[in-house]
């Protein structure tokens, strides 16, 4: 361990970012490889990605197939699903600012 002070503290920082980046390294290579999650989903595995019940999704409120008499539905398409649910909040900032921009247009043009 070196002793740090005034006169070297450049080179105390730059040895401490090293160590700290072969930490790092080190947490990578030891990390777990990740989950592949299944591309085909339960009735129940649908309810917990939507946050629908159960009785919401039979009733057909959800794209799916039948395999047999199992319903079964797409992760990939459950997710394109809710975000064309969706809808994105109106900023009030650019509603206002349209209406003065109306406004300012309608006195120049009388």
């Amino acid at each position: 361990m070196i002793e740090i002070n005034h006169n070297n503290l450049p080179d105390a920082i730059g040895l401490l970012l090293q160590k700290i980046e072969n930490l790092e390294n080190l947490f990578q290579v030891k990390q777990s490889p990740e989950v592949v999650e299944c591309e085909r989903l339960t009735i129940n595995e649908a309810a917990k990605l939507t946050g629908y019940s159960k009785s919401a999704i039979y009733k057909g409120l959800l794209p799916y197939k039948k395999m047999g008499k199992k319903l079964i539905f797409s992760r990939k398409e459950l997710i394109v699903w809710m975000e064309s649910q969706t809808i994105s909040p109106v900023n009030n900032n650019s509603v206002v600012l349209n209406a003065i921009a109306e406004s300012a247009n309608k006195k120049l043009n009388n």
